[in-house]
């Protein structure tokens, strides 16, 4: 019984070794996958710098940095776009969509 439990298992194993090398082959060593990945990279990071500069030069505008809500969340929403980033980078396409 354990022999056929090794057995089946050693086979997902090497079945799933053989589908992520050909995933690895066609999809993420293509020139486009890489553009696409280095694409949403720099808009995030763009986002993030965007964001950061906001909220550094709110400080000196007391009403805006007290009256905004999204300086204040400034964090959560840093964290987000690179949630949302590494989400896409591991083939969660769906939840990132929304």
């Amino acid at each position: 019984m354990d022999d056929e439990f090794n057995d089946l298992k050693n086979k997902f194993i090497e079945l799933l070794s053989q589908k992520k090398s050909e995933w690895n082959d066609t999809v993420f060593k293509n020139q486009q996958y890489q553009q696409e990945l280095k694409y949403i990279r720099d808009i995030t990071k763009d986002f993030v710098d965007s964001i950061r500069t906001v909220a550094f030069y709110s400080t000196r505008a007391g009403k805006i940095y007290d009256n905004f809500l999204t300086i204040r969340a400034i964090d959560d929403i840093i964290q987000s776009a690179i949630g949302i980033q590494s989400m896409v980078e591991n083939g969660i396409h769906n939840t990132s969509k929304r």
